[in-house]
């Protein structure tokens, strides 16, 4: 969900794989939000 992503850049912890992630999920949903 994003509490991890959130809790992760909170943190200032944001590894180059989890940022990517999280994008992608960002990405899929502004998709899905777009139709």
């Amino acid at each position: 969900g994003h509490g991890t992503a959130y809790d992760i850049a909170g943190k200032g912890i944001v590894t180059t794989a989890s940022f990517e992630n999280a994008v992608k999920q960002c990405s899929q949903m502004a998709a899905v939000a777009a139709r």
